[in-house]
């Protein structure tokens, strides 16, 4: 019987030790990324504007991949999707082509989540103004 039981004693002492690190996994959990598409900005008709969500981050510190899209254009513009090589870029660049207001947003993702949409406003006015 004695020799039964310090067989069992050591299977219990193999489990535990083996399970020592099983409370990392709790502490390096993967955590959405956030995205930030940059503060609003002001244009000109015709001037390239540059968006840059490069502020975006990831808590673990992977990396990211981008998404862009068009929320909004004013009326009478021809401004529409981003072309796939502009709306997977960390900063992305269009020409505005009316005066108002276009509304972008950027999405993120880690690989294994994806952030919040963030928005950002690029107020256009007539060049020279």
């Amino acid at each position: 019987m004695g020799a039964r039981l310090l067989a069992l004693a050591a299977v219990a002492l193999a489990a535990v030790l083996a399970c020592a690190s099983c409370g990392d996994a709790a502490t390096t959990a993967n955590t959405p990324p956030m995205a930030f598409a940059g503060f609003d900005l002001e244009a000109e008709i015709g001037a390239a504007v540059f968006l840059d969500g490069t502020a975006s981050s990831d808590p673990e510190g992977d990396g990211l991949t981008y998404v862009w899209t068009l929320e909004f254009a004013p009326e009478g513009s021809a401004v529409g999707a981003l072309p796939d090589d502009q709306a997977q870029a960390p900063m992305p660049s269009f020409v505005p082509d009316v005066e108002g207001v276009y509304l972008f947003g950027l999405i993120v993702s880690d690989g294994s989540y994806t952030s919040l949409k963030d928005l950002v406003a690029v107020t256009v006015a007539p060049a020279g103004e």
